[in-house]
Order: structure tokens, then sequence, then C-alpha cells
């Protein structure tokens, strides 16, 4: 079970409903998945979205340092199938060398919460080629998102710069997330 300490993450999942043990069963077709790959059941989005899944906490806003976010929190196949089809996410799981799970929308919609086989969160945006580095654990990339806190963008491979928050980027950037 997944436990949190951040204020802000438990005064907005409290605001959501959520309460410690709840259960979010995952519909027939994902628990399919589960079954015909068992070793995507141990992934840590699994534990996360079975006490998360159906919520959704925050709002887009002002944020500390940027707009602040919705979360919507959802079982998906994304990750979990053995197919992807989408090249993004082929490309940075190969670029982190991990498996990556959506555990959620952000921002409306625009954008994916990933998570890695380790924990790790990532953001990867819907409108535009954006990958970004959201925090060590869920709790942190969830903190982070509601309370408008910068993500630390990430470098395309053969890509010099990236730009964001209106910000140019680049290897040197003490900003930038290397994986």
């Amino acid at each position: 079970m997944t436990s949190f300490t951040s204020a802000i993450v438990l005064r907005h999942l409290h605001a959501a409903g959520w309460t410690p043990g709840r259960e979010a069963a995952p519909a027939p077709e994902i628990q399919a998945l589960l079954h015909a790959r068992p070793a995507m059941a141990r992934h840590p989005a699994v534990a996360a979205l079975r006490q998360l899944a159906g919520l959704t906490l925050g709002k887009v806003g002002a944020g500390q340092e940027c707009a602040s976010s919705d979360i919507a929190l959802h079982w998906s196949s994304n990750g979990l199938a053995d197919a992807h089809t989408d090249a993004d996410l082929l490309l940075w799981q190969d670029v982190l060398k991990t498996c990556l799970v959506q555990v959620a929308e952000v921002h409306h919609g625009h954008g994916l919460l990933l998570m890695a086989a380790d924990g790790r969160c990532f953001g990867m945006s819907l409108v535009h080629d954006a990958f970004c580095f959201e925090g060590e654990n869920l709790e942190q990339a969830m903190a982070h998102l509601l309370g408008g806190v910068h993500s630390r963008p990430m470098l395309r491979p053969g890509r010099q710069e990236v730009h964001l928050y209106g910000k140019r980027y680049t290897r040197h950037s003490p900003e930038t997330y290397a994986g």
C-alpha cells in the first residue's frame, strides 16, 4: 500500500474522497493484461492505481513556480500492454531503460504522468514533444504538479536544447534531468 505524508497531496486526496486502504479494481481488460503479463502486476504503478484510480485531484491554476495541475488517476493500457503504439513512449523507455506505465492524465488531458519500474515519475506532453522528470516517487510528482513546481526537462537523444516554461534548457543547465 502506498502511504502519503505530503500535506498538499493528503489535502487533495482527502478532498477527492480517498481514504487509507481504498481499493480501485482494474477494469476487466486491464485485469486480463495483468494476468497475461504477471511481471507487470509487480510494477509500482499497479500498486498505486489499485489505491488511487478513479480520483481526480487539484485544478489548473496559479502555482508556486508555474501553473498547478489537475491529476486524473486512472487505469490505462499505456505501458501495460505488450505492444506500445506511442513512439514517444517507446523512445523514452529505451532512453531510461525502464518500463513506463501511465498512471494519470494531467493539465486537462494535455499530458500524461508515467511511472517507471523503480518508482520515478515522468511527464509526457500530448501537445508538444516535452518530456520531464516529475519526481523520485508518485507522492513527490503529485506534490510538484498540485503545487505548481517546475518539472525538470529532459533532452531527446540528439537534441542540444529544449524550451519549456519560456526558457531554453541545454545539457549544461542544472535544471535538466539526465536520467
